[in-house]
């Protein structure tokens, strides 16, 4: 029998991987992934207790950002992720979460040190999404491609006001903060959609 994969699964890139929030019968495909770093986009009393208790036996380090700060899972923390990335704003009562936050997850994203990483939230739409979506926008994705991606994996549930987040964020934030922590550059021109031409 196959191992079964979580809703909404893809692969980001090699080494990153996204989904929906895993059930036990997902945890067999998560084990062969190897995980180092779950980036867990929920408040945590609001997480799955499986899946909490998954990530601790698995000894997989797990990123609360929808906190007032980066909170760890079984390797503990003091607020400071692995790779020196200071706390993040806290976002509660909505689905999008703040630019702040995205820079911070980026930080994260960008460092091979953390692979292979999966993101998940609730549904593997909405904050994933946004997450992906800002990535690519980094990558170089045209915005065509990347609201394509978006809505693939939000379906028609897919919100107007996240593709417009996506659209507004400013990549050079994140590029003026990666020049105090260090560029971790992993991406090949392979990784962007073909061009579009008018």
């Amino acid at each position: 029998m196959g191992k079964i994969t979580p809703p909404n699964y893809g692969m980001v890139e090699e080494g990153i991987h996204r989904c929906a929030t895993p059930s036990p019968i997902h945890f067999p495909f998560l084990e062969g992934l190897g995980l180092r770093t779950v980036i867990v986009l929920a408040d945590r009393d609001s997480c799955d207790e499986a899946f909490l208790v998954w990530i601790q036996e698995a000894h997989v380090r797990a990123l609360f950002p929808i906190a007032a700060s980066f909170e760890y899972g079984s390797e503990g923390g003091d607020g400071a992720s692995a790779s020196g990335y200071s706390g993040v704003s806290s976002c509660r009562g909505t689905m999008t979460i703040p630019e702040p936050t995205v820079i911070e997850l980026l930080h994260v994203l960008l460092d091979p040190v953390n692979y292979p990483v999966l993101v998940t939230c609730a549904s593997g739409r909405y904050r994933t999404g946004i997450t992906v979506g800002c990535l690519r926008k980094l990558q170089g994705w045209n915005m065509t491609s990347i609201v394509d991606e978006y809505r693939r994996f939000a379906g028609s549930r897919g919100r107007l006001d996240h593709e417009e987040f996506m659209e507004l964020f400013d990549v050079d934030s994140v590029n003026k903060s990666l020049s105090t922590v260090g560029s971790h550059a992993f991406f090949t021109i392979a990784s962007q959609p073909t061009p579009e031409y008018d």
